[in-house]
């Protein structure tokens, strides 16, 4: 059922499969909610909004009052990426903030309370959140670059360099080497 809601993704049908994706759930009673939040997200990236949202709200249905703590926080944080991405982004930071409590480790959560802080022009606490998630060993590497992408914006060339490298170091990418090698070229011009 999961291959047949990946086909109907990928054709554009995604309430269709949003309803695909949540039979194969509830033919597994034992099932984790692993599956559907990984459904949710790839139906996020499709930009299926809604059929993300009634996947997410038939899940929690099916497992209340049974759901692990980690689980429901992971269902808030898919639920607060809906809502960003669909513009309600106050009420999907309350949402992010409420993980982060709940959760001070989740390096995602922080990184995606600093974009929004950045896009408020918060800057101060965007950067404390990208700062937060580098201290997070798993999302070191893209806070750095989020990080380094706001000194940047900010005209603070010195500071993204270092941060560019330390990134590039956990896992180089082919977008961030370029990145560092034009802001290290503009910076030689500027001596």
């Amino acid at each position: 059922l999961n291959t047949l809601a990946d086909i109907y993704v990928n054709e554009g049908l995604l309430a269709v499969a949003a309803e695909v994706y949540l039979r194969a759930f509830e033919k597994d009673e034992t099932a984790s909610v692993a599956g559907p939040l990984r459904a949710a997200e790839i139906l996020l990236a499709k930009e299926g909004y809604d059929a993300a949202r009634r996947l997410l709200e038939k899940v929690r249905k099916a497992r209340s009052g049974a759901m692990e703590r980690a689980d429901e926080l992971k269902i808030l944080k898919v639920e607060a990426k809906i809502g960003m991405a669909e513009g309600s982004e106050d009420a999907a930071a309350d949402v992010l903030r409420t993980v982060v409590e709940k959760d001070p480790l989740d390096g995602e959560s922080m990184i995606l309370l600093g974009q929004y802080f950045q896009r408020k022009g918060d800057l101060e606490k965007a950067a404390n959140h990208f700062e937060t998630a580098i201290g997070i060993k798993a999302f070191e590497m893209d806070a750095s670059v989020r990080l380094a992408q706001l000194k940047v914006g900010q005209g603070k060339y010195e500071e993204a360099i270092p941060l560019l490298k330390r990134a590039q170091a956990i896992q180089p990418r082919d977008s961030v080497g370029r990145f560092l090698e034009d802001l290290e070229r503009f910076m030689k011009t500027r001596r």
